[in-house]
């Protein structure tokens, strides 16, 4: 009928491609009531049960190994995605950025560091920070390019947990002397630039 989907092909746009995760995500479907063997389409209207049932019964996971560690321990069905898909990850949605930051948002908690404070980066590096620690730490971006006092640089030591002073980025000496001059083992720098050696600076030092 006009409208209806094709159900090998609604399983692999979530990933169950391939023979076994086909076949479990339509045994699923018809556990479910939503098909029934044989059926090779299943009506439109059902595409929002689908989902539901995808997301409550498997867990899908890239070839990072970070993410497939995640996988084998949250007790849904894993399934494992190929290239093409790896956005549809649950753990990094196939971006470097965000697998970077679940290890070291993973690695502060470990250490029971909830204040981070990063000195440098542009606005738009940092709006897409916080969108990748969304609000699971207390996150304090400084302007680099901006007047910043001493004290202002003694409030920040004392308030957070680690402080990165990003280098190669938006980020004028005299800010970064402010912190790095202090000496301070909560104080580390990175030299690279992206959010990912961002990330891997904080699991490195987390270690």
């Amino acid at each position: 009928m006009s409208g209806d989907l094709d159900i090998d092909a609604l399983l692999a746009e979530y990933g169950l491609r391939g023979g076994e995760a086909r076949d479990l995500g339509r045994a699923a479907l018809e556990a479910a009531g939503l098909t029934r063997p044989g059926k090779r389409n299943l009506a439109a209207g059902k595409r929002p049960r689908v989902e539901e049932v995808i997301a409550e019964q498997f867990v899908r996971t890239c070839s990072r190994p970070h993410c497939r560690a995640a996988a084998a321990a949250d007790g849904r069905i894993v399934v494992d995605l190929d290239a093409p898909a790896a956005r549809l990850c649950e753990f990094c949605g196939g971006s470097t950025n965000r697998s970077a930051w679940e290890r070291a948002l993973a690695a502060m908690a470990r250490r029971d560091w909830h204040r981070l404070v990063v000195v440098g980066g542009s606005p738009p590096l940092h709006h897409e920070l916080r969108a990748l620690v969304g609000g699971r730490i207390d996150l304090r971006l400084v302007d680099g390019t901006a007047r910043r006092t001493a004290h202002d640089a003694a409030h920040d030591l004392a308030w957070a947990d680690r402080i990165v002073v990003w280098g190669a980025t938006l980020l004028d000496h005299k800010v970064s002397q402010l912190y790095t001059d202090r000496r301070s083992p909560k104080v580390v720098t990175v030299a690279r630039r992206g959010l990912t050696a961002l990330a891997e600076t904080i699991i490195k030092t987390a270690e």
